[in-house]
């Protein structure tokens, strides 16, 4: 149960519009998402678990040409 909760905080995080996905410049990818992207990489890497409630949403907001969280799916791949 405690890696539910826990792939539910990174969702949360992930769909919060007041974070800007990109830094001022516009091109490059926050730090704080990036940071995320990593952290969750290695977290699926290292335990074992359903990788579905995650990708959803990403899948998602790629369907809508939304590509910023794209480095998340990089990193779970």
């Amino acid at each position: 149960m405690g890696f539910d909760i826990l792939v539910y905080i990174i969702l949360e995080a992930l769909s919060n519009p007041n974070k800007a996905r990109v830094k001022d410049e516009g091109v490059n990818t926050s730090d704080w998402l990036q940071s995320l992207a990593s952290f969750t990489g290695m977290l699926f890497q290292r335990y074992s678990a359903a990788i579905t409630p995650l990708l959803k949403p990403i899948v998602h907001q790629l369907y809508n040409n939304q590509t910023t969280e794209i480095v998340v799916l990089r990193e779970l791949i």
